[in-house]
């Protein structure tokens, strides 16, 4: 691998990390899904300005129902597998205990279908299996690359775990006077995340398009509003009947 690539990727990497560590927390949330789309939009031009062609950051226009047959089988099982666990009651008080938890359906419907999709997952994707995966894929083995990408995606996800820590009150209340636990749980969520990028990485070099992880990633995030909504009606319908 030349100097100059690794500088590109060293470049790339730091770009990702300042984004989460610094915009991310600066920026008002309500400008968040402008942001995203924009810092979307200016990974893309810096892929090309890496080199990178459309194909080789899986923005190919041709691959997009290859992705689509490829992620659908994974979406059953993700939106099967929440509304099983949103029906266990044990389980289903950390859907009750999310700050959405108490959100009109309009709010979730938008969390769901718009900030989700193209707020988060959109440029995470992009981002990870897009440029720098593809980044990568041109100087190292796949086993490698995938390796890479998924460490830093593990990593990007920190400060969002101590943000949905905090914003959880059951979660939160549980750690309360643990703070072991707290960091437990960030380790575990980067642990997790990482293992997910793993999985996202390989969805993307089996299909050569980032529409696979995208569709993925999307229905996992967007499963913890389905949660919420089954969990809502079915502890409504248990109210009713005890009345």
């Amino acid at each position: 691998m030349t100097q100059t690539a690794y500088a590109q990727e060293i470049v790339l990497i730091i770009l990702i990390l300042l984004y989460s560590t610094v915009l991310a927390k600066s920026v008002p949330t309500k400008y968040h899904l402008y942001l995203n789309i924009s810092i979307t939009a200016l990974a893309i031009l810096l892929g090309f300005s890496f080199g990178l062609n459309v194909e080789q950051m899986g923005l190919a226009l041709g691959k997009i129902l290859p992705g689509i047959f490829i992620a659908f089988a994974a979406v059953v099982v993700i939106v099967l597998f929440t509304s099983i666990v949103a029906t266990i009651p044990v389980l289903r008080r950390f859907f009750l205990g999310d700050n959405l938890a108490h959100a009109s359906g309009k709010l979730i419907t938008y969390e769901a279908t718009i900030r989700v999709p193209f707020g988060t997952a959109l440029i995470e994707e992009v981002l990870f299996r897009g440029v720098l995966l593809g980044l990568l894929l041109q100087h190292n083995s796949s086993l490698v690359a995938i390796l890479i990408s998924a460490i830093i995606f593990g990593l990007w996800h920190i400060f969002p775990t101590i943000a949905m820590l905090e914003n959880n009150k059951i979660l939160a209340k549980a750690n309360k006077d643990l703070r072991r636990r707290k960091y437990g749980s960030i380790i575990g969520v980067v642990l997790i995340t990482a293992s997910a990028g793993v999985v996202f990485a390989w969805l993307r070099i089996i299909s050569n398009s980032v529409v696979a992880p995208w569709l993925v990633h999307w229905s996992i995030n967007s499963s913890g509003m389905l949660g919420i909504a089954i969990a809502r009606k079915l502890e409504k319908s248990k109210s009713i009947n005890l009345s």
